[in-house]
């Protein structure tokens, strides 16, 4: 019958004799057994662990082979008596301790046969440990031939001189290394730490730039104070100051008076102002369309405008209103008012249609104004029915109304808004209802378009003025001066 080898690998020689018995019984023999390294981690490490070598073979052959060889040897196993008091390796379950009797091995006998029989004892051992102790498999217990044949306290003394012996060879590979740093590398670090210490003295140095920067010098700390007053906004503000400080040397802003004269020739350089509307004569009628949100004054400002041109006996001039103003029956019925007052017609428009054939009708006028319905500037909704309308109007100057009591934030919305639809120049309203102008000019200053008119009550047509750069004089420059630090400063 032809062998069976197979080759089981454990951690141990004792689990690999164990694996070999849970998958062949007692029918196999150890016929080799090495030490070798098996990939762990997929293959990033190694690990030691014993291969054995066994022949595979069925029980008939494994009784001959066993009872020949035993017979050959002249040797027999020890036979247990059925007596439980001479049979020792019968345990009692009163006996505290057991020691089994080490078995005689004859000189003449095979390495192969003193492990079998060394193998049924310890089966026959085993068996009894599962009746005392359950059905847990017993700890194992390495067996190590090289281990019982060397002195242990020579392998102690070993193990000691190879510890010694690395350690006196990473000191000294320590101490070469440390010297080879120290004498090729010195002069690198020695450029290393001092470019470090530049490094240090320039973020020094900016930070006393940064300092300084951020300390106004006295006479923008004054400046500062009034504008606040102003209600003028800090993102306005920080810009002035900007282009004071890249415009003006340092002893001109120490100076509060001169530091107020730099600011009045700035603003009036930024500001920008719209020359007067002119009726001219062609062929086709100019229009004005007056546009803004609710509540600004738009009506109001049509009939100062109304006033001015049509009331001008030099220059009689043919003109009509048109209303878009649908959503609020007052603002028809004062835009009528004035209407009869100045003796010109007035259009109710209701679609884009009545639009284009009012526009038709009157192609001969001189003068077309035009009044929208105030729209919000959150509304998009509106805004986009109101640029469906004004885009249909040519030759418009359209005109975006704002009151002068709004807040800074909502004047940037509207400018936003209204700036989709589209408008050419401003007309700033109810400067006569508030004192801090700030706000308007941070909007002015903001916006790249230009001022055009500035209304500053109820009366018509006398309460509007043509926009000019005296008006923030007033309300800005000859207030500030007539606090207590600006005494007789322009």
């Amino acid at each position: 019958m032809t062998n069976l080898y197979e080759t089981v690998i454990a951690d141990t020689s004792y689990e690999a004799e164990l694996k070999a018995k849970e998958k062949f019984g007692n029918n196999f023999e150890i016929v080799n057994t090495e030490t070798i390294k098996d990939n762990i981690y997929f293959g990033l490490g190694k690990q030691e662990k014993i291969k054995i070598t066994i022949k595979v073979f069925n029980s008939k052959e494994r009784n001959n082979n066993f009872s020949n060889n035993a017979l050959n040897n002249s040797y027999r196993l020890p036979q247990i008596p059925n007596n439980k008091e001479n049979n020792t390796f019968f345990l009692q379950e009163t006996q505290s301790t057991y020691e089994p009797k080490p078995v005689p091995v004859p000189p003449n006998m095979a390495r192969g046969s003193y492990h079998r029989v060394n193998q049924g004892l310890r089966d026959h051992v085993d068996g009894i440990r599962g009746i005392q102790e359950g059905d847990c498999e017993p700890k194992s217990n390495k067996y190590s031939e090289e281990k019982d044949s060397l002195n242990v306290e020579s392998m102690l003394e070993c193990i000691k001189d190879m510890q010694n012996g690395r350690k006196k060879e990473k000191d000294i590979g320590r101490d070469i290394k440390s010297s080879r740093i120290t004498s090729q590398k010195l002069e690198e670090i020695q450029k290393q730490l001092d470019m470090l210490t530049a490094t240090i003295t320039k973020i020094s140095n900016n930070s006393n730039k940064f300092l300084c920067e951020n300390q106004l010098p006295q006479g923008l700390s004054d400046l500062e104070k009034e504008l606040l007053d102003l209600e003028t906004p800090h993102e306005i503000i920080k810009e002035l100051f900007r282009d004071l400080r890249m415009n003006c040397n340092h002893e001109t802003l120490c100076e509060s008076k001169s530091t107020l004269c730099a600011l009045h020739n700035l603003i009036k350089k930024r500001l920008s102002i719209s020359s007067q509307f002119e009726i001219k004569k062609s062929s086709n009628p100019q229009v004005i369309v007056l546009m803004g949100p609710t509540g600004v004054g738009k009506t109001t400002t049509i009939a100062k405008l109304a006033a001015k041109y049509c009331f001008n006996p030099n220059k009689p001039i043919k003109a009509c209103f048109i209303n878009i103003d649908f959503y609020k029956l007052g603002a028809k019925a004062q835009l009528q008012k004035y209407a009869e007052i100045f003796n010109i017609p007035l259009e109710d428009i209701s679609s884009i249609a009545s639009l284009d054939y009012c526009l038709a009708q009157h192609k001969n006028d001189d003068l077309i104004i035009v009044d929208t319905a105030g729209r919000s500037q959150y509304a998009y909704k509106d805004l986009e029915e109101l640029k469906s309308y004004v885009s249909r109007i040519p030759n418009a100057t359209k005109y975006l109304t704002v009151s002068s009591t709004s807040k800074y934030s909502d004047l940037k919305e509207i400018i936003n808004s209204f700036g989709q639809v589209g408008f050419d120049h401003i007309i700033l309203t109810k400067t006569d209802e508030t004192k801090t102008i700030g706000p308007a000019v941070g909007m002015l200053l903001k916006t790249n378009k230009s001022l055009a008119y500035i209304t500053h009550g109820q009366s018509v047509p006398e309460d509007y003025r043509i926009a000019s750069f005296d008006f923030f004089e007033e309300k800005i420059f000859r207030v500030i001066q007539n606090t207590q630090n600006y005494q007789q400063i322009i």
